[in-house]
């Protein structure tokens, strides 16, 4: 019975104060966020479609598609395509040989 008169005073201590927080918002107006939305007129602007030019990495003719160690079929090959078609990928560890352990080798020979 005593716990029933120590909680009393502090719920109804919560109930006034929950009650002037829901008078406080009510009188506080609440800040909506402004969206601007353009809806541009269609009669007056026409949306044109712009191509983008084809533009070739490589700009040399003979660079076809081959792009990976497994398409090429020499070490002379895969020297060109990453001395002259930019494909720095093939030398993996920056060394200057490309394709290593497939077609070239370091001092020529197998490891």
């Amino acid at each position: 019975m005593k716990k029933i008169f120590l909680i009393l005073p502090i719920l109804a201590i919560l109930a006034i104060l929950a009650i002037f927080l829901l008078i406080y918002l009510q009188q506080k107006p609440i800040q909506k966020i402004k969206t601007l939305t353009y809806y541009p007129n269609k009669t007056s602007i026409q949306s044109t479609k712009v191509k983008k030019p084809n533009i070739q990495k490589n700009l040399n003719p003979s660079c076809d598609n081959k792009k990976i160690c497994s398409q090429m079929r020499s070490c002379e090959e895969a020297k060109f395509y990453l001395h002259n078609c930019g494909l720095k990928k093939l030398d993996r560890d920056k060394d200057g040989i490309p394709c290593e352990g497939r077609w070239c080798f370091k001092n020529g020979k197998p490891s």
